[in-house]
């Protein structure tokens, strides 16, 4: 049974996968919108996005609309596209991992200075006579 074409799969099982990824695309975009979101980490994010649907559409086209015998320049060209994508996908997804690291990174820094300094500040009270709680706050 051929449907469009002799393509290697049937586009009636490809096109419901490639909607069901365009909308939670959609809805992960704008998830990405939000304020708690750093603007570097969403403007990766979304290029991944932007890259991850550009190879979806090209893998479909390639796999389900185009017929190999019948056009290949076109086959070819498609799955060039989705080939040529993924040196940019991989590059923005380690940018990524290496933004979240820094990140990351930053936190525990900030975490580490606010218990030095509340260390500190224990100590102090404790060698001017004074004994602390657990907030750093002297009790009489």
């Amino acid at each position: 049974m051929r449907i469009l074409a002799a393509v290697h799969l049937s586009p009636v099982v490809t096109l419901p996968i490639l909607a069901v990824l365009v909308v939670g695309g959609g809805l992960y975009w704008r998830r990405l919108a939000r304020a708690s979101v750093p603007r570097p980490r969403r403007r990766l994010r979304r290029a991944g996005l932007l890259i991850g649907g550009l190879v979806a559409v090209f893998g479909v086209v390639a796999s389900s609309l185009i017929d190999p015998d019948q056009r290949p320049t076109a086959y070819l060209l498609a799955w060039a596209i989705v080939a040529a994508l993924l040196l940019p996908a991989v590059l923005v997804a380690l940018a990524d991992a290496i933004f979240t690291v820094r990140l990351h990174q930053r936190s525990l820094d900030r975490r580490l200075h606010r218990d030095a300094q509340r260390i500190r500040r224990e100590v102090e009270a404790a060698s001017a006579g004074g004994t602390s709680d657990r907030d750093g706050e002297r009790s009489a």
